[in-house]
């Protein structure tokens, strides 16, 4: 028996109406989201996210700006755009693509994002926000993304063991400190955790966020087991996407999965515009 799929088509969807209503009440207040984006150089990944955000933004009625900045720019030119973009009270949220060319200090970068305008968790004090669960800057944007894929179909995570692949502190660390709020039981594993595969077959939920392509393979998993796989990763020699789940090995064993492409990534896009519309509402509410 196959495995439910779990898309994030339906998931986006259902964040999109909510900030379509942020949005349009704003528009009461003379006050419309904008999301500022930065780019550094002209990578295919980063344009073909940059076009996506800008597609979602444009349809629920958020504005968009962008910024491409060459390879070789210097740091100070960034931190003075960032500078701008913080004073001006037109722009609601700020975005940079990541990561950021190796000539520049990219925490530095980060920290001179305000963290009322951070809609990607980015900053220290939203991170500092997400670990002590108070209303400070905003969670990272796919991190957030799996809570609502497991929300919207209703998934427990009371009591439950779940098991994170992958400790960045984009996707890893993030969302362990999200599920621990929910009262799961939470293990982090990464590439030098000892006998992997028995810790993934032994968790009733599987986050695969470790950037390598289908690490979690047949033996890693077993039947009843719900997994979301973050893994976005290219295959040359195949000329696709894959996940960081082997989808095709597994899929006759789990109970659900979501897929690569279609999955978690569809979701991350739509937190982003839900989070630059609840920045702009902040603002009003602030205001008055």
């Amino acid at each position: 028996m196959s495995a439910e799929i779990l898309y994030g088509g339906p998931v986006a969807h259902e964040i999109d109406q909510k900030t379509k209503q942020i949005v349009q009440a704003l528009y009461n207040y003379n006050v419309v989201a904008h999301l500022s984006m930065i780019r550094i150089g002209d990578e295919a990944d980063d344009i073909t996210y940059q076009n996506a955000i800008m597609r979602r933004c444009e349809k629920l009625g958020i504005e968009t700006s962008l910024e491409v900045f060459p390879k070789d720019v210097d740091q100070y030119t960034i931190t003075a755009k960032l500078g701008q973009l913080n004073s001006n009270i037109d722009v609601s949220g700020i975005l940079i693509f990541r990561p950021v060319p190796k000539n520049l200090n990219e925490f530095t970068i980060c920290e001179a994002v305000k963290a009322k305008k951070d809609v990607d968790g980015i900053t220290m004090l939203s991170s500092g926000g997400v670990y002590t669960g108070k209303n400070v800057g905003y969670p990272p944007c796919t991190a957030e993304a799996c809570m609502r894929m497991l929300q919207y179909h209703k998934i427990p995570l009371d009591g439950k063991k779940v098991v994170v692949l992958g400790r960045s502190p984009v996707i890893g660390r993030p969302v362990s400190m999200m599920l621990l709020r929910a009262n799961a039981t939470v293990t982090i594993c990464h590439s030098h955790t000892a006998n992997l595969a028995e810790e993934l077959k032994k968790a009733d939920i599987i986050i695969a966020a470790a950037g390598s392509p289908r690490i979690v393979g047949r033996d890693c998993v077993s039947p009843g087991q719900i997994i979301l796989d973050v893994g976005i990763n290219w295959l040359e020699d195949e000329q696709k996407i894959v996940g960081d789940v082997d989808f095709d090995a597994v899929v006759d064993i789990v109970e659900a999965i979501s897929p690569v492409p279609g999955g978690i990534g569809s979701i991350s896009s739509a937190m982003l515009a839900s989070h630059t519309a609840e920045a702009a509402r902040r603002t009003v509410e602030f205001a008055y």
